[in-house]
């Protein structure tokens, strides 16, 4: 999920990046473009400039869990090299 500017999101689309706009900003308050119909598509000339715009990334994916211990020891395996943990990831490697 990201934000910016109208002309933002259209650069990163441009640029290859699968961008599907989810709400923007205008005057009138909050958009809901997933429950709005006939809103302009982003690259229309009528979609409002200068305007903030939330969007997903749908190329893009990522994750983060978090747990705590309840000692400093632990019996957990150690981490693999990160060159492994990234196989596959970077670089479609």
């Amino acid at each position: 999920m990201g934000g910016g500017g109208r002309d933002l999101i259209r650069g990163i689309a441009k640029a290859g990046g699968s961008v599907k706009p989810i709400s923007v900003m205008t005057q009138k308050g909050l958009v809901k473009l997933m429950e709005e119909v006939g809103f302009p598509d982003i690259n229309d000339d009528k979609f409002p400039a200068d305007e903030w715009v939330n969007f997903y990334r749908v190329d893009n994916y990522s994750a983060t869990a978090y747990f705590y211990l309840d000692s400093p020891q632990s019996n957990l395996p150690a981490l693999a090299p990160l060159e492994q943990r990234l196989k596959g990831i970077i670089n479609n490697k």
